[in-house]
């Protein structure tokens, strides 16, 4: 196969404004990339790096999943002037060393959500890999003493008003995503459907 990679990059934007926001898909870009030319390939990981990096709250673990795909790529490096990766790669070099260390904090947050809530209730919220902004919501909701039926209260509520909002853009997705775990403290207003009732009704995966 070979062309441009409009098609690869429109799928691209699509996935980065969807709610899948902190473990986007890169796969099947990376593969089709691949199918190219190793003279073409670098050319595409530029354009890709560059509609990551110019996206609106823009995916670093997507950019850094992209980061590691090249830099362990050694037909890469043989085809492009020494320096070329150090400089150009630069930006995303340090997006992935911070979520690299960033990524370190999750076990520690993890055992406070398990302490504070239960290790199945913690998993449920938490799942395998989360991001760090999830993970930092959850934290900052077991330092305000929230329980569990709270903390999964305010979270249906906030998913609510997202999916019956008129605002265009707004994600459909029942799965939670980080604005959703952010606003869980600062909720302020609306009334906190018990947690089962509206789980049930809305096909919410907490609290059923």
């Amino acid at each position: 196969m070979s062309g441009p990679i409009t098609n690869d990059l429109a799928s691209l934007r699509a996935l980065v404004e969807s709610v899948q926001r902190d473990n986007p898909n890169l796969t099947p870009a990376l593969t089709h990339i691949e199918s190219f030319p190793v003279a073409e390939r670098y050319a595409k990981y530029k354009q890709m790096l560059e509609l990551l990096l110019s996206t609106r709250g823009k995916l670093n673990k997507a950019i850094t999943t992209l980061y590691k795909h090249v830099q362990n790529s050694p037909e890469i490096h043989t085809s492009i002037p020494d320096n070329e990766f150090k400089t150009y790669w630069r930006r995303a070099a340090r997006i992935h060393e911070s979520v690299e260390n960033r990524r370190t904090l999750i076990p520690a947050i993890r055992e406070n959500a398990t302490t504070a809530w239960g290790e199945e209730q913690a998993n449920a919220v938490l799942r395998n890999e989360p991001g760090f902004s999830i993970a930092a919501g959850v934290q900052l909701a077991v330092n305000r003493k929230f329980s569990w039926d709270e903390f999964v209260s305010r979270l249906n509520r906030v998913m609510f008003d997202r999916l019956t909002g008129s605002r265009p853009g707004r994600s459909r997705s029942l799965v939670p995503c980080t604005t959703d775990v952010q606003k869980v403290v600062k909720f302020r207003g609306g009334d906190l459907v018990p947690v089962s009732r509206e789980a049930e009704s809305h096909g919410f995966l907490l609290g059923r």
